[in-house]
């Protein structure tokens, strides 16, 4: 009687053996990543709530998210981010997280606002300066500001009767001290021959200046003027002068004379 050998299977065979099980597992896996992948990453966003001192921002935000500017809402990577939020009048403020799929919400974050202490400088020096926005109204003559919010203000520069009105914007990274040139100044008027009266009217509001040559009128609002000389029989002559903040203008005007003619 013919007795067979009875062979163990090896561990190459069970390799053999489950090969394509493990391939087709494998590439199923993969394909399935991917799918996950490609229908989860554009739904993964960064939400967040952001105000400064309690209140919507006036102006927005800006969101850094690695050095990288990007928007709340807009598809971002995943992984560590380092996330800054800030805005031009608060102190920034650094969030570490590490984005998954979905949406990841960062919470309610309240910027605080700078404060300053700085100096406005303008030229000519005005009697009072008055920066007033949602924060409130400050005033001071010497142009010195302390504690001073910041934000984007309507300063008024006071000459007098005369207010000279300027859009100012104080970030959080101001200089501690701030030029700024009043649209108001000087003009000296003259006339060859050197008597006789004038005009001098603002092309744009057309109010009107009159008296007699020669004459300095100080605190006139920058602008365009015109300026009309009279002298006796002399033909009256009027000539443009541009008026520019902060600088004396000298105008002169020159008569002619009127031609009289006589009958024979």
């Amino acid at each position: 009687m013919e007795t067979k050998e009875f062979v163990l299977p090896t561990r190459l065979t069970f390799v053999r053996a489950f090969a394509p099980f493990w391939i087709t597992a494998t590439l199923c896996s993969v394909i399935a990543c991917y799918d996950y992948h490609r229908r989860h990453a554009p739904l993964t966003i960064l939400q967040a709530r952001i105000t400064v001192d309690g209140a919507e921002p006036e102006e927005g935000f800006d969101l850094v998210v690695n050095d990288k500017m990007a928007q709340l809402g807009n598809q971002i990577t995943l992984g560590s981010k380092k996330v800054v939020l800030s805005t031009a009048y608060s102190d920034p403020v650094t969030l570490n997280r590490f984005v998954w799929y979905g949406p990841n919400n960062l919470g309610s974050v309240d910027l605080h606002r700078r404060r300053l202490a700085l100096t406005v400088e303008a030229k000519p020096k005005p009697d009072k300066i008055e920066l007033k926005s949602a924060q409130g109204t400050f005033t001071s003559r010497d142009g010195s500001f302390r504690d001073l919010p910041a934000a984007r203000y309507k300063a008024t520069l006071s000459y007098g009767t005369l207010n000279d009105v300027h859009e100012l914007q104080i970030t959080s990274r101001a200089e501690s001290t701030i030029g700024m040139i009043g649209r108001v100044g000087a003009v000296e008027l003259s006339s060859e021959p050197p008597d006789g009266s004038f005009e001098l009217k603002n092309s744009q509001s057309l109010q009107s200046w009159t008296g007699e040559f020669p004459q300095r009128m100080a605190l006139l609002p920058a602008g365009e003027y015109r300026l009309s000389g009279r002298r006796g029989d002399y033909r009256t002559i009027t000539k443009k002068c541009d008026r520019e903040g902060g600088k004396v203008v000298r105008a002169t005007g020159r008569s002619a004379r009127r031609e009289v003619s006589r009958a024979s």
